[in-house]
């Protein structure tokens, strides 16, 4: 059974996969996933970096809860991923695959990205984080 250790940051929730002990399935990630998408956390990063093969069962429990979250407004990003389980997953995925990144550096870099990005108001002007009312 694959274990998962679970840390909530600020701006994300972060799943680490531990090394599977046991062949009894994915569950515990399952359900740790499961619990990640009710944090009220806007990105789920999950770190791979313990992940030396892809079960069938767990590329299908990743690509699932990717799409149960993009239609909720959440982001699944995978760090960490050895190039052929990053393969696996994007023939598995190949019109809308999770988003994955190197690093948890990168993942946090990209979440500020996407919070840089400016909120469209009317005529098509923008508004950056400093300049939004009530210090939103």
């Amino acid at each position: 059974m694959r274990e998962v250790y679970r840390e909530i940051l600020p701006q994300s929730y972060l799943l680490i996969l531990a090394p599977e002990r046991h062949t009894l399935g994915s569950v515990p990630l399952a359900q740790a996933l499961y619990a990640a998408g009710h944090s009220g956390k806007p990105s789920v990063w999950v770190d791979c970096s313990e992940l030396h093969q892809l079960s069938a069962r767990t590329c299908q429990i990743l690509l699932h809860y990717h799409q149960q979250y993009a239609q909720r407004g959440i982001q699944l990003v995978l760090c960490h991923l050895e190039p052929g389980i990053e393969q696996a997953l994007l023939d598995a995925c190949p019109t809308t695959p999770p988003t994955i990144v190197p690093t948890l550096l990168d993942a946090d870099q990209l979440y500020h990205a996407q919070r840089q990005t400016y909120w469209a108001v009317p005529f098509g002007r923008e508004v950056t984080r400093s300049q939004q009312p009530y210090g939103s």
